[in-house]
């Protein structure tokens, strides 16, 4: 059965639909559920539509379940926006049993209602009304709980009973309401096409004639183009009803490609509209509370550069992330008098005391809006609200703009050193409006990360010991330090000690996990040593002696991604590693060989290579590698996908007798 709510444009796997209000979350009124369902007839602006007949079907049946129906209809036509979905679908295995007897229905209890009207099934050419035997039960539904947001959005779930092979099973149902952050727009995404064909699909959205919305379609061509009519007082744009097939989506495509087609609606103009529209929320003012701690960064710091930073610090440290977005809280945030007072806050809380810092530091700055996964494809839709669902700021000093991001956690660095993020595009907020910008990814120089394993063989026994240091600069010193704030040392060095008694059979720790971070720097240094048993196995021939692991590489690319493709291909990004092995043998060992030899790999936006030299019985192996895109057009995923099979046999080093 289908589910109403957020569409994620990523996935093509059963019929969905509904809005697309971002995680931009503080705490308001938590809607109370329903105690029961309330039914109600059909609504008047329904169009009256019968499945297909039976024999007559398009489409072969996928995934258990064959969708006769699928009837979407929206309309702006009364005071709140209602939408009304309607799905009669027919099992054809004992699985799509199970799929169409049970489902969920997702609204917002704070701002909608919701209201059923059918629950039905044929069997047999007669009509049995479940209304009464159906059990229909509420509860709250926070799907994004591990991260810390809570968005107060209600689950309805319906449970059919005696549902058999060949039945076909009809309900309907109606959700009213408008967010309170939004009195006069409205901006939606409809899907038209999932990953199962529909045998009928109707999708119609009306409008009255004096706000005519702006509309798109996008992603991959649709069944049919989206018409608009108009009648009396009302526009009506309508799409069916028509048979759609099935849209496959593919793996390791960007998070920002819509894989099954849509239509996006929106009353706002333009861009500068939606920042205008936000621009009230983003007014912090002054208060003491900020003053104070602004006054003791003055004093710690004479530069205003260390003075930004150190406003970030306070921003991403002291104030912990907590996202609890009731009714309009998806939309405004707190100020900075409570967030300081509760000591947590979700990203437009953060954003807004940043704000409020740097302003009281007589450092000029902004918020602005972004996706955190669909940014680049920003400009591809329409101005509207629901394009974004996280807020930063844009803080401006000496004539240099800087991206920040308040609820990064155990970031690093000096103002020129920090790593700024990149979402493709930014919408900035201000009363005077603005339109989208390109936000520059941050350019380093060195590797971000570094590592480095010194193994010396102690004897032809294959005892042997293990130095490891990992140095992580830059951003990757921020995942690092993230990493170790989660895990703590002590986890971490268990860690190691498992991943290489993978590799080598029995280990121990000759010296525990040492940790030097300088955060100013950006720099964090991680070193142990490790005893190994015998690093010695049998090689594949039966006859020689080995010791054989693979080195700790990012892979460029996902290898079960499809080499022949119509999306683009998703890169690991950004990456710059190198990882060197230094082997000392004991002079009984002087004759064996390191494989791999010197390589050198490169395709469009990867370079790859293996450095091998020799000194006595000192062998070393440097890899590097460095990916400077985040994603491929389809065109050339198949070579990027080749060089990264290469890349793994690669970094396998295998030292061999004679």
């Amino acid at each position: 059965m289908a589910q109403h709510g957020d569409p994620d444009v990523a996935d093509v796997t059963s019929p969905a639909s509904g809005d697309t209000s971002p995680a931009l979350s503080d705490p308001t009124a938590l809607g109370t559920l329903p105690d029961s369902a309330t039914f109600t007839p059909t609504p008047n602006f329904v169009s009256e539509l019968a499945p297909p007949a039976r024999g007559t079907e398009v489409f072969e049946a996928e995934g258990g379940v064959r969708y006769a129906l699928y009837q979407l209809e929206h309309t702006n036509m009364g005071e709140d926006p209602r939408e009304y979905v309607r799905i009669i679908s027919e099992p054809v295995t004992s699985g799509g049993v199970d799929s169409v007897a049970n489902g969920t229905v997702v609204f917002n209890p704070a701002f909608q209602t919701l209201e059923f009207h059918t629950l039905r099934v044929e069997r047999d050419g007669s009509f049995e009304d479940r209304t009464d035997s159906t059990t229909i039960e509420f509860a709250r539904r926070e799907t994004r709980l591990e991260r810390r947001m809570f968005d107060g959005r209600a689950t309805a779930i319906v449970r059919f009973s005696d549902i058999r092979i060949g039945d076909r099973v009809e309900y309907s149902y109606t959700i009213t309401g408008r967010n309170p952050a939004l009195p006069a727009n409205d901006s939606r995404e409809i899907r038209l096409g999932f990953g199962a064909p529909v045998e009928r699909m109707l999708v119609t959205s009306t409008w009255p004639n004096s706000r005519p919305p702006h509309y798109r379609q996008l992603g991959p061509a649709a069944a049919a183009n989206v018409t608009a009519s108009s009648e009396g007082p009302a526009q009506t744009l309508r799409f069916g009803p028509i048979p759609t097939a099935t849209f496959t989506g593919e793996r390791s495509a960007p998070s920002w490609i819509r894989q099954s087609p849509s239509l996006q609606l929106s009353d706002f103009a333009n861009w500068e509209d939606v920042s205008r529209w936000s621009a009230p929320m983003y007014q912090p003012g002054s208060s003491d509370a900020v003053d104070e701690i602004a006054d003791r960064i003055r004093a710690e710091h004479a530069d205003p550069a260390d003075q930004l930073v150190a406003a970030l610090r306070f921003t991403q440290d002291e104030i912990r992330y907590l996202a609890i977005s009731f009714g309009a809280g998806g939309y405004v945030p707190a100020m900075p008098p409570e967030t300081l007072e509760r000591r947590y806050g979700d990203c437009k809380a953060k954003t807004v005391l940043l704000i409020a810092l740097l302003e009281a530091l007589d450092i000029e700055a902004e918020a602005a809006l972004v996706h955190t996964s669909q940014g680049r494809a920003l400009l591809d839709g329409l101005p509207r609200h629901t394009a974004f669902n996280h807020v930063i700021v844009r803080a401006y000093l000496d004539g240099e703009a800087y991206w920040l991001d308040g609820t990064r956690r155990e970031q690093g660095g000096r103002l020129d050193t920090l790593d700024q993020p990149d979402f493709g595009f930014a919408l900035p907020i201000n009363t005077d409006g603005a339109a989208p910008v390109a936000m520059e990814p941050t350019q380093f120089g060195e590797s971000f990360f570094e590592g480095e394993e010194a193994l010396t063989i102690h004897s032809i026994n294959g005892d042997a010991t293990l130095e490891v240091t990992y140095t992580a600069r830059n951003l990757g010193a921020d995942r690092a330090r993230t990493s170790l704030s989660r895990t703590g040392r002590a986890d971490l060095q268990e860690r190691f000690l498992d991943q290489y008694g993978a590799r080598f059979g029995a280990v121990s720790s000759t010296r525990d996990l040492t940790i030097e971070d300088d955060r100013e720097t950006n720099v964090l240094i991680m070193h142990m040593q490790i005893g190994i048993e015998n690093v010695l196995t049998p090689h594949e021939d039966g006859e020689r002696l080995q010791a054989s692991a693979r080195m700790q590489m990012r892979s460029p690319t996902n290898g079960n991604a499809e080499r022949n493709r119509r999306f683009p291909l998703t890169l690991t990004y950004p990456v710059h590693q190198t990882a060197r092995l230094v082997v000392d043998l004991p002079d009984a060992m002087a004759d064996w060989t390191l494989e791999p030899e010197a390589r050198q790999l490169t395709v469009d936006g990867i370079d790859f290579s293996t450095v091998r030299s020799r000194d006595g019985n000192r062998i070393t192996l440097d890899y590097t590698l460095l990916v400077d895109r985040p994603y491929l057009p389809p065109e050339e995923a198949a070579a990027a996908l080749a060089l990264g099979d290469q890349i793994n046999q690669l970094t396998r080093w295998s030292l061999v007798s004679p």
